[in-house]
């Protein structure tokens, strides 16, 4: 690769080949061509990661975990190998929209300020048909109040900002879920974040049984407990903590009791917003067809 990328993708798999393919092809059609991928194979069996370096792709680095480190250890291990000033993260099962990587980067170079940048998604289906939209907040404020309630209201997989700003902030490798959550309230206050108003990502959704959402839910108290109970802020971990186990008990309920809790997943998603989401459709249509049946 002659020139220094603009972005560096990290991207971690464990037996992805579904899927996998067809997230790198996204990265490919990007209206911004000057990225490079670091996929890091976290000791996969199932040979996707073979599929992509058979792509000829030289903007592309596979880089092999000579046994399976979790989520949280090989994206550290892919920030250490990012070449370029900015790094963005995406997961092996979900599509970018064409012009996601220009955007951010356009608004990550007009605003200097901001550390890491994340849009709207459109949720989808394992058939690909479209759920929802996303209706996040968009600057710092907003984004902290609605993590102050337990949620992340940054998706994971679209997150993009300044390399430097990630390798200050790596991932605990202790933490097996909600990775993103507890980097993200530990490095909130000296940081700045923002969201596009774009739909900029298709995240894949599928439902998560009940030990999974508790699981997950066990790690934000987790992390709730590491960065401000220990630290003597008592009144944030009230906050935090209480939240949480408000969202534990409605998923207990919905798996007890049948609750009719449709559509429930985070406060601060619009599920209903349909002009929203018709907009997106005919251009998510027309990517999805792109991707897996061109």
């Amino acid at each position: 690769m002659p020139d220094l990328p603009k972005i560096s993708v990290i991207m971690a798999a464990f037996n992805g080949r579904n899927l996998l393919p067809a997230a790198v092809r996204s990265l490919q059609k990007q209206t911004l061509t000057e990225w490079e991928l670091i996929l890091i194979d976290d000791a996969s069996t199932d040979g996707g990661c073979a599929l992509v370096s058979q792509l000829g792709d030289s903007r592309i680095r596979v880089i092999q975990n000579e046994k399976n480190r979790g989520l949280a250890a090989s994206l550290n291990r892919g920030i250490d190998l990012a070449q370029a000033p900015y790094i963005a993260r995406m997961d092996c099962d979900d599509i970018c929209f064409p012009d996601r990587l220009q955007r951010q980067l356009e608004f990550l170079e007009s605003h200097p300020a901001v550390d890491l940048v994340g849009s709207n998604a459109l949720e989808f289906s394992k058939s690909g048909a479209a759920l929802a939209v996303t209706s996040l907040p968009l600057d710092h404020e907003g984004i902290v109040r609605k993590m102050a309630l337990g949620g992340t209201p940054l998706y994971h997989p679209a997150w993009c900002g300044k390399s430097v700003w990630f390798k200050r902030h790596r991932y605990d490798e202790s933490f097996a879920k909600a990775q993103d959550f507890e980097l993200l309230i530990r490095a909130a206050e000296g940081s700045s974040f923002a969201n596009l108003p774009d739909v900029l990502l298709g995240y894949r959704r599928e439902g998560l049984g009940l030990l999974k959402r508790l699981r997950t839910r066990i790690y934000v108290l987790r992390a709730c407990q590491k960065n401000f109970f220990c630290a003597g802020r008592y009144g944030r971990f009230m906050m935090l903590s209480s939240a949480t186990m408000g969202r534990m008990a409605v998923d207990l309920a919905r798996a007890v009791f049948g609750v009719c809790t449709r559509g429930y997943h985070t406060p601060y998603q619009s599920r209903g917003d349909d002009s929203l989401r018709s907009s997106c459709s005919a251009q998510w249509k027309r990517l999805w067809n792109d991707l897996f049946l061109s």
